[in-house]
């Protein structure tokens, strides 16, 4: 869904209470032509970013997008696999991916860092079957890198209705946030302003409020 920076704005002075803040803003008079909607707008894209990075999956079905591509043979481990996905560069995180081989999807992108990487590349085929399917957002280059995806039941496999997350940017005044997440992405946005301007008290009061948005729509 797509909002417009002007709303998302407004939404944020009344999280924030301004009157409130009007103390605080004293803070600021090393950047004397920094004003509060200012700060306010600076603060809005970051914030998208965290919110749509941290939320449940289930949150974010109206904004995904399918993932396309050309799977690639990288290696086989243990009779299985290994196909590697080169990414788009607006690539947040998975929402879903599954291939044609597969009887279940999976919804998230482990790290290279994470110990299923390693039992994946086990000889022995502990991790990364077709009975524990993994994928991994492995960095690269260039662009988002690749996703590396283990227990290919065929080279021939294909992307089965496979969807992603893009990064939130400001485009044209405006920006598109998943609906659920709305008003998370309104409190964090306070919540980085209160950061901004060392009022740790009430950013705390701004990120409970951020955490109670999605913890009831999970």
């Amino acid at each position: 869904m797509t909002f417009q920076l002007d709303q998302l704005k407004q939404e944020v002075r009344i999280a924030l209470d301004e009157n409130a803040l009007s103390r605080e803003l004293s803070a600021l008079r090393d950047v004397p032509t920094l004003t509060l909607d200012e700060l306010i707008l600076s603060k809005i894209e970051p914030a998208a970013l965290a919110v749509v990075q941290q939320a449940p999956v289930s949150l974010l079905s109206d904004v995904s997008s399918v993932l396309t591509g050309s799977l690639n043979v990288i290696g086989l481990s243990a009779n299985t696999f290994c196909l590697g996905l080169n990414l788009p560069s607006d690539f947040l995180r998975l929402v879903r991916f599954q291939l044609s081989g597969w009887a279940y999807p999976v919804y998230e992108a482990l790290p290279p860092s994470s110990p299923q990487y390693l039992r994946s590349h086990s000889i022995y085929g502990v991790c990364g079957t077709n009975d524990r399917p993994r994928v991994f957002h492995v960095p690269g280059a260039y662009g988002r890198g690749m996703l590396e995806i283990h227990s290919a039941s065929s080279a021939k496999d294909t992307l089965c209705n496979c969807l992603y997350v893009k990064i939130p940017t400001v485009q044209n005044g405006s920006i598109s946030l998943p609906s659920l997440l709305h008003y998370a992405t309104v409190y964090y946005a306070a919540y980085l302003v209160c950061l901004s301007i060392n009022d740790t008290e009430y950013a705390e009061k701004m990120l409970l409020s951020y955490k109670s948005q999605t913890e009831q729509k999970e």
